[in-house]
């Protein structure tokens, strides 16, 4: 992920978090933070979130899950992976939904172009894990099919 602080970009990652740290890596440097030796409060937000808590900030972070290793080569059978990272332009699919094999399930934005992500198989959607408007990595894992 990037983000700009106090006017310059950084590439970050969460690499373990936790209710009393959180390991954070920024421009392939990794910081551990902990709850001890920080003012900052950890809590858990929903299934997949945390929201962070300093003095007078708040940011949320979202885990999701990624392929590790060539793409799609430790991904379920019908999961679709990002091929880079980019954006959730338009899902047009929904949880319970059945597809057919090449069917458009979502639209990314990436390197100002929308690439469309089709089922490699047919089958039933069985879970989305990102929202429209959501930034994703390169090997995350988009969507499960059944």
């Amino acid at each position: 992920m990037k983000a700009t602080i106090n006017n310059k970009e950084i590439e970050f990652k969460v690499v373990s978090i936790s209710s009393k740290d959180i390991l954070i890596s920024i421009d392939d440097r990794e910081y551990f933070f902990s709850k001890n030796e920080l003012d900052f409060n950890i809590e858990l937000f929903n299934e997949d979130s945390y929201q962070v808590f300093d003095g007078d900030l708040e940011a949320y972070i979202k885990l999701h899950p990624k392929v590790v290793g060539a793409a799609n080569a430790t991904a379920a059978e019908g999961s679709l992976v990002s091929p880079m990272p980019g954006k959730i332009f338009k899902i047009l699919k929904e949880v319970g939904q059945e597809v057919e094999k090449g069917e458009t399930i979502l639209i990314m934005e990436a390197m100002k172009m929308e690439h469309s992500i089709k089922a490699t198989s047919s089958g039933v959607v069985k879970k989305i894990f990102f929202k429209e408007g959501e930034q994703v990595t390169g090997g995350s894992l988009l969507c499960e099919l059944e």
